[in-house]
């Protein structure tokens, strides 16, 4: 009876929780989201989202494979997983069984959104429970949750990173004494698959809070090693096993070429807002540590400080009244005074009384502390000032590289602060209106300091970007190959487009670089070279002046330089002067090219392909960021000597320009790009060409 009882509040306080989530919901977003044939409302949001978008596209109008997550429409012809555009594949593999009853037109992240929105309220709602049983004090707890930063930041922006609600399952599970380890191995089972299927840096995160729960469980010798040790890998196992049904195994694919130190976390990160709040001033961060963005809430922040004060004024009464007693009645004396002023009252208190507090101290303290160390990693900086670098081996960096966003593990931390902040008011208050009052004050704060999100997640369906003018020229091919490095914005954007008519690509706006695209890149441009071109490909070329060696037609239109096998009567084709070459082959140094452009790593040298330059000067143009700290040498071979010479540099419009002078023809040439900063730099556009050519 006591059992139903308690599994009826449990749904009573997840109901009211997910109503807050939903109210919220409308609130910031909007209801724009909502309506699955329209899409316009995903260019107001990020380029990310078209990405999960497009994948979902590709991967429904593909065959089906085994894995069941493959489709060949996006890295063409190899296949790779929907996994690797985060379109969430425990959704899309289900829905890809509906296809032909399906609106043409069809997105599903809208409503994703909703789901994390209403999670995150309900489990917020049911984690305050654990430690007070008014209904109020819940609905508060919810609205703290919802409003938390973390996750507002990644709505519909990295969409499956939004669903927050894994750790907040599995802190529940930590807290919650009641499960038992038989339970245990069905619950961590089902998230390590919730975990790959929705988002696999939730995998890490749930299995350091497992972790801290089976630490718990074994200090207070609720459960043996051994159950624990098969909790563990009971949720390994789940989560390889879907990542293996998915495809995440399939074909081969760079597990993270950089990033690892980079896209971590600030050492101020839990009180920096980095512009997403009213009060707090933003603190400086390095270029790529919005990835580690773990800001509490202004809310949240007055919440812990309120408790940590009203701990240590208690305190100091205590002792004040016990020094004021007789020796000889003193441990009488603070036995009464602990059960006066230590927590509120029996009727409200629901975690803390039955608790073994040092338990969960411990394992709470050493989650935190490994979320702190894993978040901000080898490179520990405060705002810009270094304290701390350390150099790993390359085999662990390798391994450390398959989560380079490294900065996302703070999250732990974050929720576990709330929880914290929780106890600290039940404990240091006795009253439940006096908790309520502040629950109160503190989510409005909370909510004024998150008035960002309500002014820019709302979202409309109205069309703020007009198509493309190579929409009209792409609808007249049948697919698109990708012949060097394009960025993410025009891929995606080509991609988008040739998701939803039907098409295939070469390549794709992936969350991990494909080894086999660059693979088949080569043996295309072989075939180019030996004069087999495809009628029905466009062939987009490398972004800036290109190669006229292929024996295509070559167009620019609005940017985008592509060429094809025939003239298109409508357009006028590019003139490319012979000594006009796009030199660098990027794709030489997979392990280099990200989202972001090809990387030079800090305090590392990558170089470009192998060349014959005859007599003149020549003047190699890049664009990109941070090109101050950019160094650029030729490496060339001369009468049997090598050599080694740093090129002249000047700012040019929208970069920087290196000059170099050829005196007789040399064979052998190599461009090397050396990066002496401590931070990665990232190159865009380059094109080299012999100026003394060009002036006659």
């Amino acid at each position: 009876m006591e059992e139903k009882k308690q599994r009826n509040r449990i749904c009573l306080l997840f109901a009211m929780g997910a109503g807050v989530g939903l109210l919220f919901y409308i609130l910031i977003c909007g209801l724009a989201p909502l309506n699955v044939t329209e899409i316009a409302w995903m260019q107001q949001a990020s380029v990310d989202i078209q990405q999960h978008y497009a994948g979902w596209c590709f991967f429904r109008n593909g065959d089906w494979q085994f894995p069941l997550g493959l489709t060949n429409r996006m890295t063409y012809p190899s296949s790779l997983s929907v996994f690797y555009t985060d379109s969430i594949p425990l959704i899309a593999i289900p829905l890809k069984l509906f296809r032909n009853w399906l609106p043409e037109q069809f997105q599903y992240l809208g409503f994703f959104g909703l789901v994390c929105f209403i999670m995150q309220g309900g489990m917020g709602s049911v984690i305050t429970g654990k430690f007070i049983k008014s209904k109020v004090g819940c609905v508060l707890g919810a609205v703290l949750f919802v409003m938390c930063p973390v996750m507002l930041h990644r709505m519909y922006y990295h969409t499956a990173l939004s669903a927050h609600f894994l750790v907040l399952i599995a802190l529940y599970v930590w807290l919650t004494e009641e499960i038992n380890w038989k339970r245990g191995l069905v619950i961590w089972g089902i998230l390590g698959i919730l975990c790959v299927g929705i988002e696999m840096y939730f995998l890490p995160m749930c299995g350091l809070v497992l972790l801290g729960y089976c630490a718990q469980r074994m200090i207070t010798k609720k459960q043996t090693w051994w159950q624990c040790g098969a909790q563990i890998l009971t949720f390994c196992l789940s989560a390889l096993f879907l990542l293996w049904f998915v495809g995440g195994f399939y074909g081969e694919v760079a597990s993270g070429s950089f990033g690892f130190g980079t896209f971590n976390a600030n050492l101020n990160t839990l009180f920096n807002p980095l512009g997403f709040g009213e009060l707090i001033p933003s603190m400086q961060v390095l270029q790529y540590q919005y990835e580690g963005f773990g800001y509490l809430g202004l809310g949240l922040i007055v919440m812990l400080l309120i408790g940590i004060v009203s701990g240590i004024i208690n305190r100091v009464r205590k002792e004040m009244k016990l020094s004021q007693i007789d020796t000889s009645t003193k441990v009488l004396a603070e036995d009464k005074l602990d059960k006066e002023t230590e927590l509120i009252t029996a009727e409200e208190l629901v975690w803390y009384k039955d608790s073994n507090v040092l338990s969960w101290l411990c394992s709470a303290v050493g989650m935190i502390g490994i979320a702190f160390i894993l978040a901000v990693g080898i490179n520990g900086y405060l705002g810009v000032v270094e304290i701390w670098k350390i150099s790993l081996p390359n085999w662990l960096m390798s391994i450390c590289q398959i989560f380079r966003s490294s900065g996302r593990m703070i999250w732990v931390a974050v929720y576990i602060f709330y929880a914290i902040a929780l106890v600290l008011l039940m404990k240091n208050f006795k009253k439940t209106p006096i908790i309520i009052g502040i629950l109160a004050i503190c989510c409005g704060l909370q909510i004024w300091d998150g008035n960002y999100w309500f002014e820019y997640k709302k979202y409309t369906n109205e069309v703020i970007n007009e198509p493309l003018a190579i929409y009209d020229i792409l609808e007249q091919y049948s697919s698109v190959v990708y012949l060097g490095y394009t960025g993410d914005q025009l891929k995606n954007e080509i991609g988008l487009f040739a998701a939803t008519h039907n098409m295939t690509v070469s390549d794709f706006y992936l969350s991990r670089n494909s080894i086999d695209t660059i693979t088949n890149r080569k043996v295309i441009i072989q075939d180019l070279l030996e004069g087999k071109v495809d009628d029905n490909t466009i062939y987009i070329l490398n972004g800036t002046r290109s190669q006229n060696a292929y024996g295509l037609y070559v167009y620019n239109v609005e940017g985008c330089i592509f060429g094809v096998a025939h003239p298109i009567a409508e357009l006028s084709s590019m003139k490319v002067e012979e000594n006009e070459f796009f030199y660098f082959d990027p794709y030489m140094t997979v392990n280099t090219e990200n989202r972001y452009g090809i990387c030079v790593p800090a305090l590392s040298t990558i170089e470009g392909n192998k060349l014959e330059l005859s007599e003149g000067q020549y003047i190699l143009e890049v664009e990109g960021e941070q090109l101050e700290n950019l160094q650029c040498l030729m490496a060339f071979k001369e009468n049997g000597q090598s050599y080694l010479v740093e090129m002249p540099c000047g700012q040019a419009e929208n970069g920087m320009y290196y000059v170099f002078m050829v005196n007789e023809q040399i064979t052998d040439v190599r461009i090397q790009f050396l990066n002496y900063a401590e931070q990665p730099i990232y190159l865009q556009k380059f094109y080299l060409y012999n100026s003394t050519v060009e002036t006659e």
